[in-house]
């Protein structure tokens, strides 16, 4: 069943990855296909129904059970993002995690786009915080039963799990694709990280959807055996460990104009219908 849906997925993510325009080779961003190529492989894409091919179903967002924190050792997915731990290797972001203005926008894009996206999932998440943020983020968090904050002051310390959980990071501005989990268990077994290099991003404020593909691994990624996900830096992981490129936008980025590296989609990439949210939990 595991390699009907690596076929399944592979094929409809197959004819993203060969209408790259620039064949992915060159690190960076890029955009990938012709308008029409591109238009017919994310429909075909967003169409698959990963429910039809493994039998998997995700929750429901409002019909899903909360996950108790209490739960969290015994889940085999976990979903970690670093939400407001200090960064000193960029001075001018390093104490943002101290401005309670900065929290307060942070938990804004958190509530529009990874809660109803991670939600979704039936799985619980972990919120990194530095020491200084953490009960103020905790205390604005006390509603959402399947989040933990953690305490992590350390840039690469992250959050370690149990040997038989898979933790994928994101960012906590960010949407994750509702078959992701699906996708990751159904990779190669001697796979230690799944990673992908094709994602969307959506600009808030003009309100265009875009493609992107990566020539280096993006920010979401999953760790199997409770690796740290943190523990390097997204863009170098194929150095570090043995990697499963997934292919297909399971990502959704967002630009809202406090990024630290996402930049504005451009305004001569083709816009895609902002159906495809609905796939990454975004109504």
């Amino acid at each position: 069943m595991q390699s009907g849906l690596i076929l399944a997925i592979g094929t409809v993510a197959a004819a993203i990855c060969a209408s790259a325009a620039d064949g992915g080779a060159k690190r960076g961003e890029i955009g990938i296909g012709t308008d029409d190529q591109l238009a017919g492989a994310l429909e075909r894409f967003r169409m698959t129904k990963v429910t039809d091919l493994v039998g998997w179903t995700p929750g429901s967002g409002k019909d899903a059970d909360p996950v108790p924190a209490a739960t969290l050792q015994a889940m085999r997915h976990v979903i970690v993002t670093r939400f407001s731990v200090p960064r000193p290797q960029d001075p001018r972001n390093a104490d943002r995690h101290l401005e309670q203005g900065w929290l307060e926008r942070r938990l804004d894009l958190f509530r529009r786009f990874f809660v109803p996206s991670v939600s979704c999932l039936g799985v619980p998440a972990v919120l990194l915080c530095s020491s200084k943020s953490a009960t103020f983020v905790d205390e604005k968090t006390t509603d959402l039963d399947w989040v933990e904050v953690e305490v992590q002051d350390d840039w690469y310390g992250g959050w370690v799990g149990d040997d038989d959980q898979t933790v994928t990071r994101m960012d906590s501005d960010d949407a994750i694709h509702q078959s992701w989990l699906a996708v990751v268990d159904a990779a190669p077994p001697d796979a230690e990280v799944c990673c992908t290099r094709e994602f969307l991003r959506y600009d808030i404020s003009s309100g265009r959807l875009c493609a992107y593909k990566r020539g280096d691994p993006s920010p979401l990624a999953a760790f199997r055996n409770g690796r740290n996900p943190f523990a390097e830096d997204h863009a170098g992981l194929d150095r570090h460990y043995r990697v499963h490129n997934i292919a297909g936008p399971f990502l959704l980025q967002t630009f809202h104009g406090g990024n630290v590296s996402s930049r504005r989609p451009s305004w001569y990439r083709r816009r895609l219908p902002l159906e495809h949210l609905e796939a990454y939990g975004i109504r």
